[in-house]
């Protein structure tokens, strides 16, 4: 997808729009989740009655914390495994297997959400179901929800087989990763994981026919990353605001109206950075 075209697609938001709109509640994980604040992908506020769809979204809100900022990358990183270590790697599997998939948007993925370590989590205090961390993985795969979408269980593929290597409770390593643990991370917790938002962001596209640039899709793709809840609510949220779907992510954001919610504006910003490898 870097090849310049413009790109039609959409973006959504599970909260809204309008200056002065309360948020009434915060949306619950899914089943399972540890209840305290939100970790890297934290809870955000669902949209106020009447706009968008009843009831929670299908899979819970979460917010990415860009690993390679502040203090994350500080616990996270691994001077064995800097995000340039897995280059060769990821140009050999995009070449092979994810020709949609653009180099600098995966190597800006890892980059951002555990800066190359392959022990990286989310907080310690964040558990999915089997005790394994919430947040796991190059690309951070949330656990169990990612795991199921992309059939990695049947595939023999589980949050224990991507901490195998890893102190149980850390983000350190016990050992260095065979080559075909390496391509299990590449593959499954980053390309995996960006292609199964890429057809999130491609169902938008169609849905709303939009036109937008290479930049704002890749942004829309990072956004179902963040918030899941961004097709199901957002968008058609923010088209009936305006009259029409929006012909941009920044007017998207701009009449979303959700930049003074600091757990929204991280995740828009989040997105946002991910987008701009693609100026």
């Amino acid at each position: 997808m870097g090849d310049g075209r413009v790109i039609g697609i959409l973006i959504g938001a599970g909260a809204f729009v309008g200056a002065g709109v309360m948020i009434a509640r915060a949306l619950s994980r899914s089943a399972g989740a540890a209840t305290g604040p939100g970790s890297p992908r934290e809870r955000a506020n669902a949209p106020p009655a009447g706009l968008g769809p009843a009831g929670p979204p299908a899979r819970p809100p979460r917010l990415s914390m860009p690993q390679a900022d502040g203090a994350a990358r500080r616990t996270s990183y691994d001077p064995e495994y800097p995000p340039e270590i897995w280059r060769p790697l990821v140009e050999r599997l995009i070449s092979a297997d994810y020709p949609r998939i653009a180099v600098p948007v995966a190597m800006q993925w890892l980059t951002m959400e555990s800066d190359g370590a392959p022990c990286a989590f989310g907080r310690a205090s964040e558990l999915g179901p089997d005790g394994f961390p919430r947040e796991i993985g190059l690309g951070q795969l949330y656990n169990p929800d990612d795991f199921k979408l992309l059939k990695l269980t049947e595939r023999g593929i589980t949050p224990a087989t991507l901490r195998s290597y890893c102190v149980p409770g850390t983000q350190r390593r016990s050992r260095a990763l065979t080559d075909e643990e390496m391509e299990q991370q590449v593959r499954h917790a980053v390309l995996d994981l960006i292609q199964r938002c890429m057809g999130e962001a491609d169902r938008t596209v169609a849905r709303f026919g939009l036109q937008w640039s290479p930049r704002d899709y890749w942004t829309l793709v990072k956004s179902f990353h963040a918030m899941p809840v961004i097709s199901d609510n957002g968008m058609p949220a923010v088209a009936k605001k305006i009259g029409r779907a929006p012909r941009s992510w920044s007017e998207f954001r701009e009449a979303l109206g959700m930049n003074a919610n600091p757990t929204w504006a991280f995740a828009l910003d989040n997105a946002e950075k991910l987008g701009a490898v693609m100026a």
